[in-house]
């Protein structure tokens, strides 16, 4: 087939990045989780946890192919790629900030607490620990979307070979 990708196509591309960037996601919420039960010197690790990680890397996976397919910071394509990369990260940085803010006021709500409440001892005892997540988080999405980068300025199809069969395949 020669031109634009059919719809077949374009929907299996989609597939292919909402599973890898799951993946990739999960990975790494996971491994804030274990990281923080380990600094709480928490001795059960609930697998609660590792399910709620698995729906938020696949809300986190979905606003990421949103952003991508809206082209977000499109504008900045022909600059060096380290100004789309650290736009990127700190937008979507800020959606995972977004995302924790809510999960605390969800799970206040189901408590029975008042929005206040909440919102207080967000600040109070969570604050730090959820800005320091915010800092990792933007520290990985600058990996993330290098990557992203690259493969959208050499080509994905020369980017998968590159990982998969080595520097000489992609040799043209």
């Amino acid at each position: 087939m020669f031109g634009r990708p059919g719809v077949k196509e374009k929907i299996l591309h989609e597939i292919r990045m909402f599973i890898f960037l799951t993946i990739y996601l999960v990975l790494f919420l996971n491994s804030l989780t274990i990281f923080r039960n380990l600094v709480l010197n928490e001795q059960i690790l609930s697998y609660f946890y590792f399910g709620k990680n698995l729906i938020e890397a696949a809300i986190l996976a979905k606003i990421i192919l949103l952003g991508i397919m809206l082209k977000l910071g499109e504008r900045y394509a022909e600059k060096p790629l380290i100004i789309p990369v650290l736009f990127k990260a700190a937008i979507f940085s800020c959606f995972v900030f977004v995302f924790d803010l809510l999960e605390h006021f969800v799970i206040g709500f189901f408590k029975g607490e008042k929005a206040v409440t909440v919102w207080k001892d967000f600040a109070n005892h969570g604050l730090n620990m959820h800005l320091g997540k915010l800092a990792i988080t933007f520290l990985f999405f600058i990996l993330l979307f290098s990557l992203l980068e690259i493969a959208r300025v050499i080509g994905e199809q020369k980017f998968i070979r590159l990982f998969t069969h080595g520097s000489n395949s992609i040799q043209e």
